[in-house]
């Protein structure tokens, strides 16, 4: 089987670098700040959309905006994140199993990569696949390249947020929505902790 991981909101809390970035954006560009509430739904959607929607941009200055906010992002905060307690213990256990694992991510290749690697998790990924330069892929389309990279259709996408869920829904792929990220509440979610995460795949005969 291949299971996919979502990153921002799954395996790692990244609101302080993308709350940073944000400000630095909205001053740079002197556009109305956004509250942290609001921004904490940046975190899962493409930051264009996103930037977009709230401040009601034109696609020419949300492309700018955007192109603002990944470079002082990489620049500055992009490292200003957290790994979820027990995610090194889960990867570890799948990547020691039969099963190929993988990261879908909205997030820019580069980015996605570089994160991995700072905080260790790199090596336990058979393969990593972030957005495109322009963010107009949708989930469904990130996901179905690690499929096809595997040339696999059994799969898990594992994930925050309802795009992670359409996506898998959209491939015909099993999906686990997990609720410590910026998607699922409590009562919407199937898992609430890493820890039961790990039991749920060991009940299911998945490691």
């Amino acid at each position: 089987m291949l299971i996919l991981f979502d990153l921002d909101g799954t395996l790692i809390d990244p609101i302080d670098g993308v709350i940073r970035s944000i400000d630095y954006v909205t001053n740079y560009l002197k556009l109305p700040n956004i509250s942290r509430e609001v921004i904490r739904t940046f975190i899962g959607p493409p930051i264009f959309n996103s930037l977009k929607n709230t401040l009601e941009l034109s696609d020419k200055d949300a492309a700018i905006a955007t192109e603002l906010f990944r470079n002082i992002y990489k620049q500055n905060f992009l490292f200003n994140a957290n790994v979820y307690e027990g995610i090194p213990l889960l990867l570890e256990k799948i990547h020691n199993s039969t099963n190929k694992i993988a990261v879908a991510t909205y997030k820019r290749q580069e980015h996605a990569e570089l994160i991995l690697k700072y905080f260790g998790l790199s090596n336990y990924f058979d393969f990593i696949q972030g957005s495109d330069a322009e963010g107009r892929w949708c989930k469904a389309d990130i996901i179905k390249l690690c499929l096809e990279y595997f040339s696999m259709k059994n799969a898990l996408m594992i994930g925050d947020t309802l795009h992670d869920e359409k996506a898998a829904k959209d491939l015909g792929i099993d999906f686990i929505s997990v609720s410590w990220g910026y998607g699922f509440k409590k009562n919407e979610a199937i898992v609430h902790s890493v820890a039961e995460l790990i039991d749920f795949l060991y009940n299911k005969n998945i490691i």
